[in-house]
């Protein structure tokens, strides 16, 4: 969880919307929820190539094109990675 519940609540409009952290501390909360926990993080590791996401929700705004269409507002208002897939260690 990301958002508090009250936020949450009030983003479940922009449901399908791209999402990008509003500052370093909600990006550090996304990125401990996701993309730390994520098979496509190889930043630490060298067993495969790192995932271009997190990369690219910082060199481009988030209107452009561009921009990664995985980093959403989910149905319950909260901020998802559709590419996430759960490390296993």
């Amino acid at each position: 969880m990301i958002f508090t519940s009250k936020t949450a609540e009030a983003f479940k409009p922009c449901a399908g919307k791209k999402y990008r952290p509003s500052n370093g501390t909600e990006g550090e909360l996304f990125q401990e929820a996701f993309c730390h926990k994520c098979k496509k993080d190889n930043l630490d590791r060298e067993d495969g190539e790192s995932c271009r996401i997190l990369l690219e929700t910082m060199a481009w705004d988030v209107e452009d094109d561009d921009y990664p269409s995985e980093w959403i507002i989910a149905s319950d208002g909260q901020p998802t990675c559709t590419a996430f897939e759960a490390r296993n260690d």
